[in-house]
């Protein structure tokens, strides 16, 4: 599997990359500090109609995926004496990238409402996130040919996401 930082490859102008890719979250307070992530609650009660590529898995099989994606990276993390916490997670929905929109330059990618708790309170305030899939970024003609079977690229994208949770909390950026 590719590394979880991503590497972009410009075959079209800037300016067309820059208005179709997804920006990884930045922006987010780190002051988590100690996390012990000892749950993962993923909802899919206001998720959107996958687009691109047609799914092949059920809504119940996505959500326990993803829930054991988020898991296995989080915890690889957590400190076991860090604070206790909760991680839950709203997905708004997911995009498996098909051939234009790999012409365009963008990845797949899962959207979600992301919370923090602690029996304390909140640690994390609901925000919105973007992961996009593990994978080379290439655009135009490059980009099509390197569209991943549709299995790969839903575990690029499931894990990446789970990566850009990790990066948020625990700051690995």
């Amino acid at each position: 599997m590719f590394a979880h930082r991503h590497i972009t490859g410009v075959a079209v102008s800037a300016a067309i990359l820059a208005g179709c890719s997804t920006t990884r979250l930045n922006d987010v307070t780190r002051s988590t500090g100690d996390l012990n992530v000892t749950e993962v609650i993923v909802s899919l009660d206001n998720m959107e109609p996958v687009s691109g590529r047609s799914f092949n898995r059920s809504k119940a099989q996505f959500q326990q995926e993803l829930r054991v994606a988020v898991w296995d990276v989080l915890r690889a993390s957590s400190n076991p004496e860090g604070t206790p916490a909760t991680v839950m997670l709203d997905v708004k929905n997911m995009s498996l990238s098909n051939i234009a929109m790999r012409t365009l330059g963008q990845l797949s990618s899962i959207t979600a409402d992301l919370t923090v708790t602690s029996e304390a309170g909140v640690i994390v305030p609901r925000q919105t996130v973007v992961g996009e899939s593990d994978g080379i970024r290439l655009a135009g003609t490059f980009g099509a040919v390197t569209v991943p079977g549709l299995d790969k690229d839903y575990s690029q994208t499931v894990y990446g996401f789970a990566y850009t949770i990790e990066d948020l909390l625990f700051d690995k950026q």
